[in-house]
């Protein structure tokens, strides 16, 4: 199968095609990145409330562990998605184990507030948390903690709120028939926590199977490079327009930021000078072209 590439805008650049044949472009390539961050097929078969499937779903795809191991530059981490099942995550965390990665801290816990009920399962306790894996190669990649409700230091990339502290993370899952295109959704603001633990500004954050793109999406709003990459032509469009909406309204609070930082030096109120709102709406229209 071929593959198609996409740049939406310089650093992000985005792949429909099997993730196999992508990354041995990128070695050719030398391409080498600073953080994977994934959301795989757990391997499980999982079917949603709709009756949705994911391709590729039957096993767990552990054998792009290595390959995306490979493309780590040293002294850098990978942070995968999986289920909380014994089985499956423990099958995750030997893959990683057998391509020379090291997991010296205990998965993160992604707390998803709303829980799923499978038809099988009415009578159980609904599993409302989903893990993300931690494993590293060579140096854990270290940064300086800072109570950003305190002080802020110079460096703005060292912040780090309290919140981030913890292996806990809460962020709501899209419910279904809320905006939810893609049959397991996951919230960018889940990717952002991590990339603020593990990644700098700039740094290229590599995702080889990209879905609905919340990664990308994460990557623009923080101010990291992003590769990935999507089999299914499906979500590799749903991926193309979740991102590029992003980069729109990125572009759209840059302009009208500068147009009240202008409208302060001429002692006026922006929302009430026509001239300032049109530069706002020309710029963002430029930028969804």
């Amino acid at each position: 199968m071929a593959f198609h590439c996409r740049t939406l805008t310089p650093g992000i650049d985005l792949y429909w095609g099997d993730c196999r044949e992508v990354i041995e472009h990128l070695r050719e390539t030398g391409q080498l990145v600073d953080f994977v961050l994934s959301d795989p097929p757990y391997g499980q078969d999982y079917v949603n409330e709709a009756g949705e499937r994911i391709a590729n779903d039957k096993e767990p795809p552990l054998w792009s562990v290595p390959l995306m191991a490979d493309l780590l530059k040293p002294d850098t981490a990978m942070c995968l998605f999986t289920s909380p099942k014994p089985k499956l995550m423990g099958a995750w965390m030997q893959a990683m184990l057998n391509a020379g990665l090291t997991l010296p801290y205990p998965p993160l816990i992604w707390h998803k507030v709303y829980g799923g009920v499978r038809p099988d399962r009415y009578f159980s306790p609904s599993r409302a948390h989903e893990m993300i894996l931690q494993a590293f190669k060579g140096k854990p990649p270290r940064r300086r903690w800072v109570d950003a409700g305190r002080f802020k230091p110079d460096d703005p990339d060292a912040v780090m709120s309290h919140w981030d502290a913890g292996h806990i993370w809460t962020e709501p899952v899209p419910r279904y028939k809320r905006n939810r295109r893609h049959p397991t959704p996951k919230p960018p603001g889940v990717m952002e926590r991590a990339m603020w633990h593990y990644t700098s500004l700039n740094d290229v954050v590599f995702d080889p199977f990209m879905g609905s793109g919340p990664v990308g999406v994460a990557c623009v709003r923080s101010g990291r490079r992003y590769i990935g990459i999507e089999v299914e032509r499906k979500y590799f469009n749903l991926a193309v327009e979740n991102i590029q909406r992003e980069l729109v309204r990125q572009t759209t609070v840059e302009v009208v930021k500068v147009c009240a930082e202008r409208a302060a030096a001429r002692n006026i109120d922006a929302s009430s000078d026509r001239s300032l709102i049109v530069d706002a709406e020309t710029a963002s229209t430029t930028s969804a072209t």
